[in-house]
């Protein structure tokens, strides 16, 4: 969905940054589990920290889209949060 909204022309990002990890990472933690025979287990993999806008960059980027320009504030956000 994120990657859609972006193709589809996001215009605002929120502030802040977010952890990411490779994919092929992913799948190595996972078959190293498995072949430790490691089950019901919860993991947190961690990778690397990017901002919102970076990381919105990024995939606007790979599909040849504009970035998303605008933050979106906390204060913006309010008055929604009384309706």
């Amino acid at each position: 969905l994120l990657f859609k909204n972006v193709y589809d022309g996001l215009y605002f990002y929120p502030s802040g940054s977010i952890n990411i990890v490779d994919v092929r990472d992913v799948a190595k933690a996972s078959l190293l589990l498995y072949e430790k025979k490691i089950f019901n287990q919860r993991f947190i993999l961690s990778g690397h920290m990017i901002t919102y806008k970076d990381f919105f960059k990024a995939i606007a980027q790979a599909f040849d889209r504009p970035a998303p320009q605008f933050v979106a504030s906390v204060k913006w956000l309010l008055p929604l949060y009384y309706l």
